[in-house]
């Protein structure tokens, strides 16, 4: 086994992958559960799925939800119809009342181009990165708050499209990836217009807004 990073939607972690194999940052639609468990993620890449152009990769996680199937004597003892099966699901907590978490594993089939040779990832060439935020940029000038806040949920919502298309079309990789510095952008001039109170926003005034001559200029006022 051999340690690794996993990159997850900007987010790094731990893990361990089978055959020195990284998974790429694109985990896509099936990434979600990655963003939220990374912490103490274990991951292993060590089967391929039905399909050759597929791998399952399994993830040790805690779990804070159980699960007690009833014997059919229990069932009988708490007066349940006969002729079915119970359970009873929940959490269990020790003598403080603190929730206690158990081991599970969780498997998903990706695709294999998801799985990359250690120090190869996908990325945005800088110039191309810049470009994309030099047009979130320029299509905020003048926004207020809330018309930041509804591009950079539309903006999330053709990320969660375009990554949708990417499951099955590896073409569209690269799209991702400018559909990701485009949220990224747009999170960042809402957050800006909101910690320092502003009504509308200005590219002019913000240290961090980039241009990207000679395509985007900001207007000059």
């Amino acid at each position: 086994m051999h340690g690794v990073v996993v990159g997850a939607g900007g987010e790094q972690g731990r893990a361990q992958l089978g055959g020195g194999l990284v998974l790429a940052g694109l985990f896509f639609g099936l990434a979600v559960v990655f963003f939220l468990l990374l912490t103490g993620l274990a991951a292993l890449a060590d089967q391929v799925g039905e399909e050759s152009s597929t791998v399952v990769v399994s993830r040790d996680v805690p779990a804070g939800r159980v699960a007690l199937r009833l014997t059919a004597e229990q069932a009988a003892a708490l007066d349940l119809a006969e002729g079915q099966e119970y359970e009873i699901t929940g959490i269990v907590t020790d003598a403080d009342g603190e929730a206690l978490t158990f081991p599970s594993t969780v498997a998903h089939t990706i695709p294999a181009r998801w799985l990359r040779p250690p120090g190869e990832q996908l990325e945005l060439h800088p110039d191309t990165d810049r470009f994309h935020r030099a047009l979130v940029c320029r299509d905020a000038d003048g926004m207020t708050p809330a018309e930041i806040d509804r591009a950079a949920e539309k903006a999330l919502e053709q990320l969660h499209h375009v990554q949708g298309m990417a499951l099955e079309d590896p073409n569209v990789d690269h799209s991702v990836l400018t559909s990701e510095a485009d949220h990224r952008e747009w999170l960042r001039i809402a957050e800006r217009v909101r910690t320092a109170g502003l009504a509308a926003y200005d590219p002019r005034v913000d240290p961090d807004a980039v241009e990207h001559p000679p395509l985007i200029r900001f207007g000059r006022t």
